[in-house]
C-alpha cells in the first residue's frame, strides 16, 4: 500500500523530525498512578496456584452447596459440604500421602486437555457405607484391607455420577464441562499415570454427616 495514501509527506517528516529530538513521548513514560495496579509474576507457578483463583472459588463453593443436595438425596439423610481449600502438591507426593485403598479416578474434562483426578478418601466411602445401609458401627479406615466391597464400590460410583453432575452445573458460567471417566484405581501405587513431579492444584471438600465424614478432592489442570 502507498504511504501518500495513509500519511502526507509533511507528517511523514514531522514524525521523523520528533523521534529523532525526543520530543515525543514514545510510552516510556512511569505509570504516575500505581495504587489499583496488582503485580502478578506469572512465572511462580506455585505461589499463583497458592493464593486461588477467585473465579474457581466461586465455582467451588457452587459445587460445595449442589454436591451436598445431591448426597443429602441420595442418602436421604442430612449432610454438609464444604470447600475446604485449593493446596499445591507434586503428584508423587499427593500419592504418597494416600492411604489403601482410596478411590482413585481418573477423567478427561473436555475441552480441557490432560487428566484431571476424582478422589473420594476410605473415610467418607466408609461413612456413606454405614448411612446407605443403615450400620451402625463405627468404620476402621485403618483396618489392613487391600481393596473395597462390592457394596463399598457401589456407592463410590454413586458419589462420582453425582459429583459430575455438580461439577458441570457448577461450571456451566464458566465453561461448558463433559466430565469422562477414563480409569479407576484403589491402589495408589498403581495410579501412576502423571509424572511424579507434575503440580496439582488439589481441591478440597469436607463432607460430614454428624460427626463422621470424610474428603472429596478434585485434582484440575495447573493453569
Amino acid at each position: 500500500m502507498d504511504t501518500n495514501e495513509i500519511l502526507t509527506q509533511d507528517e511523514i517528516d514531522a514524525l521523523l523530525s520528533s523521534v529523532e529530538d525526543s520530543s515525543t513521548p514514545v510510552g516510556n513514560d512511569p505509570i504516575t498512578n500505581q495504587k489499583n495496579v496488582e503485580l502478578v509474576d506469572f512465572s511462580n507457578q506455585n505461589k499463583l496456584l497458592n493464593t486461588g483463583i477467585p473465579v474457581l472459588n466461586v465455582a467451588h463453593e457452587r459445587f460445595a452447596l449442589n454436591f451436598c443436595e445431591s448426597i443429602s438425596n441420595s442418602m436421604r439423610c442430612s449432610a454438609t459440604v464444604e470447600f475446604a481449600g485449593t493446596q499445591v502438591i507434586s503428584f508423587i507426593d499427593y500419592l504418597n500421602s494416600m492411604e489403601l485403598p482410596t478411590y482413585i479416578n481418573f477423567i478427561n474434562l473436555k475441552p480441557m486437555v490432560g487428566l484431571a483426578m476424582a478422589v473420594v478418601d476410605t473415610d467418607l466411602i466408609g461413612v456413606v457405607v454405614d448411612r446407605f445401609f443403615g450400620g451402625g458401627t463405627d468404620y476402621n479406615s485403618t483396618s489392613k484391607r487391600r481393596d473395597f466391597t462390592r457394596s463399598e464400590t457401589r456407592m463410590g460410583n454413586m458419589l462420582i455420577e453425582n459429583a459430575f453432575t455438580d461439577l458441570t452445573s457448577a461450571w456451566q458460567s464458566l465453561l461448558a464441562i463433559e466430565p469422562a471417566l477414563i480409569q479407576t484405581e484403589t491402589n495408589p501405587d498403581f495410579a501412576h499415570l502423571l509424572s511424579p513431579t507434575e503440580p496439582l492444584m488439589l481441591n478440597t471438600f469436607e463432607v460430614s454427616f454428624e460427626n463422621r465424614g470424610g474428603k472429596f478432592s478434585w485434582r484440575f489442570l495447573t493453569p
